[in-house]
C-alpha cells in the first residue's frame, strides 16, 4: 500500500476512529461501516448534480451556493432515511458518530478523487496532505454540526424545524469553508475551521459529559 494512499485515507480513518471511540456505548462495527459506504455512494449523484448546476451558474458561484446545498442534503437523507430508522440508534452520541462517518465516507472518496484523478502526479503528495488538514477536517466539522443538530430532532422535539435546521446549519458551514477556500486565502480558511471546531467540540464534549453518567435517553 503506497504512501500516497494512505496518506489520503488516513485522516478520515482517524477521525472516525476518533469520534467512536469517544462513545462510552460503541455502535456495532458492521453497522458504522454500512453507514460510512452509504457516505461514500452519494459522492457519485453529488457529481452529476454539481456539474449539472455548475454548467449553469460556472464553479465559482455554483462551489458556494448549489454545491453545499447538494452534497448536505444528501447526507442528511442518508441520515434521515437509514440511521433515524436504526435500531441502534438509541442515544444522542449515536447522532454525532453515524453523522461523522456519512460525512467522511463522502470526503474519502472525494480525496480519492483529487489526489489520483484531479492532480499531476507530482502535486499529488501536496494535494493529499493539503486535503487531510483543510476539506477533510471541514467535512467531518459538517457531520459534526449535523449529528448535534440531530440530537435536537431525535431525543428533544420531533419538529419540522429542527429537522430542516439539521440540514440548514451544516450546508450554510459548508458554503462558508467553500466561499472561503475559492475566494480569499488559506489563512483565513484555516481561521473559520478553528473557530467552528472549537464550537461545535465544547457541544461534543457536553454530550460526551452527560453520557458518562446517563444512559437512559428515548427518541422522542
Amino acid at each position: 500500500m503506497s504512501y500516497l494512499f494512505l496518506t489520503t485515507v488516513a485522516p478520515s480513518i482517524l477521525l472516525i476512529y476518533y469520534f467512536f471511540t469517544s462513545d462510552k456505548y460503541r455502535e456495532p462495527i458492521g453497522t458504522v461501516l454500512k453507514i460510512t459506504f452509504y457516505g461514500v455512494l452519494i459522492c457519485f449523484p453529488a457529481v452529476y448534480g454539481n456539474q449539472f448546476v455548475a454548467s449553469i451558474l460556472g464553479w465559482n458561484i455554483a462551489a458556494f451556493t448549489v454545491v453545499p446545498i447538494v452534497e448536505e442534503g444528501l447526507k442528511f437523507l442518508v441520515f434521515y432515511k437509514f440511521v433515524c430508522v436504526n435500531g441502534e440508534y438509541d442515544e444522542p452520541m449515536d447522532a454525532i458518530v453515524y453523522a461523522v462517518c456519512i460525512s467522511l465516507g463522502f470526503a474519502t472518496l472525494e480525496n480519492l478523487s483529487y489526489v489520483y484523478v484531479h492532480s499531476l502526479p507530482s502535486e499529488a503528495m501536496f494535494i493529499a496532505l493539503m486535503r487531510g488538514f483543510t476539506a477533510v477536517p471541514a467535512h467531518a466539522l459538517f457531520g459534526l454540526t449535523m449529528g448535534l443538530l440531530f440530537i435536537n430532532y431525535s431525543f428533544i422535539e420531533k419538529s419540522n424545524h429542527n429537522l430542516f435546521l439539521c440540514f440548514l446549519y451544516p450546508a450554510l458551514l459548508h458554503s462558508t469553508y467553500n466561499f472561503l477556500v475559492g475566494n480569499t486565502n488559506i489563512f483565513l480558511m484555516v481561521i473559520f475551521l478553528i473557530i467552528a471546531w472549537r464550537v461545535q467540540l465544547s457541544k461534543f464534549k457536553a454530550i460526551k459529559a452527560i453520557q458518562s453518567v446517563q444512559k437512559n435517553y428515548q427518541k422522542v
